[in-house]
């Protein structure tokens, strides 16, 4: 197969594969959700980690000219961070993850807001109309703030709600789910993460510029292709585990032949790219 399709028809074919997993997830999954009644703070988190998730799919779809590239990585590196922290929370048993990344989205507001009336304070200037409402916030969580972040990361704000890094999240991740996420990514979330979210961190970052200088163009075309399968596949992870925290697994007949077919939907889909440039 190495000869008979080019740079172009592969990246044409895995963004293919990501529309028809958008498509899974838009009409199979996405109307499920609705169905769970009186959900769990576990469950609407789940949830909302998945809307984000397919909001990205979503845009991954739309995404067909090759100078899309770095939204392309910025989006499959959410993709990971996102299934990440959803197998944190699908194995929060006693809840107590899940109110924790709750309070860390209040304490990341909070820094925002507090350094927004810093910088004006400073100045000597009020806080402009239109970033009231921060201000607002500011005041009203002033008192409270330093306790949450003693109670779970010793009087600060970590960068992640978990106050690990990534990558040690991603092998608590590993730990949790040994079986399923190698059977759908073909590695670890940790292999996965040193072998390609660092690089596609130069993408993301602004710096990243000083690597990108001599990179040849097929490069370019690859980094498109790979995302695109990456993101497909974390994708579907994260769906199966939506299902999974929801319980809906369980309550919903022909899942699995119904995951081979998307399966079968996304290497036609691949396929038809790869005749297309042949024919």
């Amino acid at each position: 197969m190495a000869d008979s399709y080019t740079k172009e028809s592969l990246c044409a074919g895995m963004l293919e594969e990501a529309r028809s997993v958008a498509k899974y997830m838009r009409e199979k999954v996405r109307p499920r959700l609705d169905g769970v009644l009186s959900p769990t703070y576990r469950e609407i988190l789940a949830t909302g980690i998945f809307l984000r998730s397919l909001c990205w799919m979503e845009t991954l779809a739309r995404l067909d000219h090759v100078q899309d590239f770095q939204a392309v990585s910025t989006g499959t590196r959410f993709l990971l961070e996102a299934c990440v922290d959803l197998v944190l929370i699908n194995h929060d048993d006693d809840g107590k993850l899940s109110i924790k990344m709750s309070d860390w989205a209040l304490s990341a507001k909070f820094a925002m807001s507090q350094e927004l009336v810093k910088f004006y304070n400073a100045r000597n200037e009020s806080v402009p109309e239109q970033h009231e409402p921060l201000k607002f916030f500011y005041e009203a969580n002033k008192s409270s703030i330093p306790s949450l972040r003693s109670k779970y990361w010793g009087g600060k704000h970590p960068q992640r709600w978990t106050n690990c890094q990534l990558l040690s999240d991603c092998q608590a991740a590993d730990k949790l789910e040994p079986i399923r996420i190698p059977a759908e990514l073909g590695m670890s979330l940790a292999a996965f993460h040193e072998s390609e979210i660092r690089r596609l961190n130069w993408l993301v970052h602004g710096s990243g510029i000083a690597i990108l200088r001599h990179a040849p163009e097929p490069w370019y075309f690859h980094t498109c292709s790979l995302g695109f399968n990456w993101s497909s596949d974390l994708a579907v992870l994260i769906s199966t585990l939506t299902m999974k925290t929801l319980r809906l697994d369980e309550a919903t007949e022909g899942m699995d032949s119904e995951r081979n077919r998307l399966r079968d939907d996304r290497l036609a889909a691949l396929f038809e790219q790869l005749k297309n440039e042949t024919a």
